[in-house]
């Protein structure tokens, strides 16, 4: 199964899970959704799916929109190589979504828990806004009751400082 906005919907609503949803234009960026006066835009977190110089490991970086992720610290901090965004068939591949819909849900469809992925402190015991795989729609969510999610699927996360 492939978790497009309908399943995660479903799998939310299966868990009892707590959320607010809308549905809006298509929104790629932080510019966008401001742009596109989506609410509470200040909790939408920005994802940046990287790989180190060989493409031997992905990760997914998730911090505050409000914050400029230095990718270099972010290396230092998660010990590895010099990070670079990854390619949108690496991004398919993995995730199973397009560039401009990334998101902490993307890990669901990481059968092989390839994807490691770092959270920023600012979202410990918050509210964390994404796209549920699409980006024509957001959904608000304690992040607490993500990362179980998450930490179902089995790939590796951990809070760091962005």
């Amino acid at each position: 199964m492939i978790y497009d906005k309908k399943e995660i919907l479903k799998l939310l609503n299966n868990k009892n899970i707590k959320y607010k949803y809308m549905e809006h234009k298509a929104v790629s960026s932080i510019e966008e959704i401001e742009k596109a006066n989506i609410p509470e835009s200040e909790k939408i977190a920005v994802n940046l799916f990287v790989t180190d110089r060989k493409r031997e490991n992905y990760y997914l970086i998730v911090a505050n929109s409000m914050k400029k992720v230095d990718l270099k610290q972010v290396r230092e901090k998660i010990a590895s190589k010099r990070l670079s965004f990854a390619s949108s068939e690496d991004l398919m591949k993995y995730f199973k979504v397009k560039p401009g819909a990334v998101s902490l849900f993307g890990a669901l469809n990481d059968k092989d828990k390839i994807v490691k992925i770092y959270i920023d402190e600012f979202y410990k015991n918050k509210i964390i806004g994404l796209h549920p795989n699409d980006n024509t729609a957001s959904v608000w969510m304690e992040t607490d009751d993500l990362v179980k999610i998450i930490n179902e699927n089995g790939n590796f996360l951990e809070f760091i400082e962005v």
